[in-house]
């Protein structure tokens, strides 16, 4: 099973203060997690209790940082490759934008800041970071292969050219 950020006893806390479940819901995603191995997180979201968005909201809350959907957000290929794949693949984090505070990332952790410390050091750029859900950074990591494939249709493209011209 994968670890949730929040232990799941402070996360239903707060998904109660907040008037996000009823104590019944609560009660259903905790038995489903334990019954089925699943985070609490995971056992929200497959009763449909919230939305991954709305629990990443509060996640982010939670460490004080600022929440983003990648979904929603266009990635200049350039600022995605700033971070290497196999490094984003594997510390779970996308470069999504950069102006003059920094470089933006998103972490589907935000208690890695080792990682933060190393893009600090390897770009001399600031690091401003955000929390964005787990399933939203899965998603984002495919912007890698849309880059790939784009190259490989312009080589393509060029060689059809070359060739016709």
């Amino acid at each position: 099973m994968q670890e949730d950020l929040v232990s799941p006893d402070v996360l239903g806390e707060i998904l109660k203060n907040f008037g996000l479940l009823n104590d019944e819901q609560l009660r259903l995603a905790k038995e489903r997690s334990t019954l089925e191995d699943v985070t609490l997180r995971d056992a929200i979201l497959w009763f449909n209790f919230l939305s991954d968005e709305e629990l990443g909201k509060v996640v982010a809350d939670y460490f004080r940082i600022p929440f983003v959907s990648l979904f929603q957000k266009e990635i200049d290929g350039a600022i995605l490759r700033i971070i290497p794949e196999v490094v984003a693949r594997s510390q779970r984090i996308i470069a999504f934008g950069q102006d003059v505070n920094g470089l933006h990332v998103a972490l589907a952790d935000p208690r890695n800041t080792e990682i933060i410390e190393f893009i600090r050091r390897k770009t001399g750029m600031p690091v401003v970071r955000y929390y964005a859900t787990d399933r939203d950074v899965t998603e984002a990591l495919h912007c890698y292969a849309k880059g790939v494939t784009q190259a490989f249709d312009d080589i393509l493209r060029r060689a059809y050219l070359k060739n016709n011209s």
